[in-house]
């Protein structure tokens, strides 16, 4: 209702309607009775109906091989944006750069957001005489959402397996130094 009511008389996104009743729900006495029937409605008619809907919309019949070169460049920036964007508003809030490159990484994923951004703007995209005029993002946006899915995991893993490396190297160092002093005790 909240999502409807946003597009339709306040002809903002329908997300962000949705958005606003979530805030507005999980300030309630009873917000683990309120999620656990709305996930359930959600997952079972809900997100289907979107992922349908927008199944059903993708018209592939305009794509152009120039849409892969668009769709690689916009994946790239996709995920330096968000590693650079988030990373650097943690670097604000005074976390170091190794969490800071965490906190980057871990947001790279995107999802049914970025489809309901498409959904949405896809009014927008201009079509000359019944001919699509320019390239189509929703190939784009599909292997946005597949490639930061994949890269996501990944680049965590990577991140943590050198946070762990450095930091056994530290615990090593911090052994040796404490061998050397114990053996400097023995030897006086």
């Amino acid at each position: 209702m909240y999502a409807f009511c946003a597009e339709e008389f306040f002809d903002i996104a329908a997300i962000t309607g949705a958005y606003m009743a979530g805030l507005m729900l999980s300030g309630l006495d009873d917000t683990s009775y309120v999620d656990r029937k709305v996930v359930v409605s959600g997952y079972m008619i809900f997100t289907p109906m979107f992922f349908a809907y927008i199944g059903i919309s993708a018209d592939f019949s305009h794509f152009r091989p120039s849409g892969l070169v668009f769709a690689a460049v916009f994946v790239l920036l996709g995920l330096v944006g968000k590693i650079i964007g988030c990373g650097g508003i943690a670097r604000l809030f005074h976390y170091n750069s190794r969490e800071a490159l965490t906190i980057g990484c871990g947001m790279i994923a995107r999802g049914e957001v970025a489809l309901a951004v498409y959904a949405t703007g896809q009014s927008m995209i201009y079509y000359e005489n019944g001919v699509l005029a320019g390239i189509d993002p929703l190939v784009a946006t599909i292997f946005l959402i597949v490639l930061s899915s994949i890269f996501c995991p990944v680049l965590l893993k990577l991140v943590f397996k050198n946070q762990i490396s450095s930091n056994e190297g530290e615990a090593h160092r911090a052994t040796i130094g404490t061998e050397a002093i114990e053996n400097a005790g023995g030897v006086q």
